[in-house]
């Protein structure tokens, strides 16, 4: 499923899928298919992912979540689809460091206003 990702074909996705692929799996790091879809931007994966049940919150062995991962690359579709999934903006890696964080040290401003946003309409 990881190396699938990379390709970013949702036809192979959905396939794996049908065919019991866990969506859920981790790698070594703990990296799970929804954190690569996130990190890459890829809107399409990213929703079937979290449609066909992807555990939203994962935290790989930093702390990092699908959500950091956006941030960190500037993905802010993807920033606005989680953050709708009702997923935790607040989270914090192991070096306590939110989404929010992770904009602001990137200097990611439109993902960064819209952290914030959301977080004032807590």
């Amino acid at each position: 499923m990881h190396y699938a990702l990379s390709l970013k074909n949702i036809k192979i996705i959905q396939f794996l899928v049908e065919q019991g692929a866990n969506i859920n799996a981790q790698d070594k790091d703990g990296i799970t298919p929804l954190h690569l879809a996130a990190a890459s931007g890829n809107k399409e994966i990213v929703k079937y992912l979290c449609e066909q049940g992807a555990v939203k919150n994962a935290q790989d062995k930093d702390g990092i979540t699908p959500l950091h991962l956006a941030a960190n690359n500037n993905r802010l579709r993807i920033v606005e689809y989680l953050c709708r999934q009702d997923v935790s903006k607040d989270a914090q890696n192991n070096h306590g460091n939110t989404p929010l964080h992770i904009a602001v040290n990137n200097n990611h401003i439109e993902v960064m206003k819209y952290l914030c946003k959301q977080r004032c309409a807590k």
